[in-house]
């Protein structure tokens, strides 16, 4: 092979390299900006999941991690929320329809005359703890 034959033959190689290197990288970066999207959908997801079990609604709570302002507030029951402390229902154990304390919450005359509206979202908000 002459010299003029073997410089175009390096030349093509080191062109077919060039066009395939670009390519190479290329697809390199659009994996890389892939696999970093699915990255940050998996850390988004694991953040709901972090703040749907950090939420006062989640049955996996206990009086420790009970916060009773933030669980009347979300719920919509800061107008009576009185009548919970009336009949000391603020921790995350008394706010259970099978305790003494719900009965005498259901039946309190100032709720079923002046909150019937409230009585509904109240009864559910506390349903959904346990």
């Amino acid at each position: 092979m002459g010299n003029e034959a073997l410089s175009q033959l390096l030349a093509q190689a080191a062109n077919n390299y060039a066009c395939c290197g670009s390519k190479s990288a290329t697809v390199k970066q659009e994996l890389d900006t892939e696999s970093n999207q699915s990255m940050n959908v998996h850390a988004s997801a694991s953040q709901s999941d972090i703040a749907r079990e950090e939420s006062p609604t989640n049955a996996s709570l206990n009086n420790d991690a009970f916060d009773f302002d933030a669980w009347i507030s979300q719920n919509g029951l800061i107008p009576i929320k009185k009548i919970f402390e009336r009949y000391s229902m603020t921790d995350y154990a008394s706010l259970n329809n099978e305790n003494e304390k719900y009965r005498h919450f259901i039946s309190d005359q100032e709720l079923r005359m002046n909150y019937s509206h409230l009585m509904q979202a109240a009864l559910d908000a506390i349903a959904a703890l346990h």
